[in-house]
């Protein structure tokens, strides 16, 4: 039940990001980019407690297509991951697609600072427990903020910290909470 709630408010934020953020806006570019996430098991975490048990490295690929606005950024980010268990060496796949918001809260000429939060659904192929994480019908929840800078008249470099939760979206799990940098590049398309 707290997953549902978290969701629900993650969806509630979204839309009001997406209206406050955009009123008014007419003028757009679409945007490209790829992202690698580099992260480990966030083991102090003070919104879910995740077993002590298990520990992990967290590896994801994030190819991105999505609008640039003004300040804002709306984008669909894929999630192309690897996560190594420890001590028990198990390795799991996973695979998934989140929409995420970003927004430029200071500017100073070529660089700014960011905030960005997201949710979606994804796939993990094994679970080394099924009270940790049930593998198939997976909710994401992704947040973060960092900087960029601007490398040129249309490509964008972000580096940020970024916080992950994944759990079965019907069933109650514990679910797996990671944390660590993402480094990505964009390409504004006029």
């Amino acid at each position: 039940m707290k997953v549902k709630k978290f969701f629900l408010l993650i969806l509630i934020v979204l839309i009001m990001f997406t209206v406050t953020a955009f009123a008014g806006e007419k003028k757009y570019e679409r945007m490209i980019g790829l992202g690698l996430f580099v992260g480990e098991e966030w083991e102090h975490d003070p919104i879910w407690h995740v077993s002590s048990k298990y520990d992990w490295n967290h590896v994801i690929l994030h190819p991105v297509y999505g609008w640039k606005f003004n300040r804002a950024e709306i984008y669909l980010e894929g999630n192309i991951g690897y996560l190594r268990f420890k001590p028990i060496k198990e390795d799991v796949f996973s695979v998934g697609i989140t929409a995420m918001a970003s927004y430029d809260v200071l500017r100073y000429d070529r660089w700014s600072l960011f905030t960005e939060l997201g949710g979606g659904f994804g796939y993990w192929n094994k679970s080394p427990n099924n009270k940790l994480v049930r593998h198939s019908s997976l909710g994401l929840i992704q947040y973060g903020a960092g900087i960029k800078t601007s490398l040129g008249k249309n490509t964008c470099l972000r580096l940020g910290m970024r916080f992950t939760h994944t759990s079965a979206v019907p069933n109650g799990d514990t679910g797996a909470n990671s944390y660590g940098l993402i480094l990505g590049i964009t390409k504004y398309l006029k």
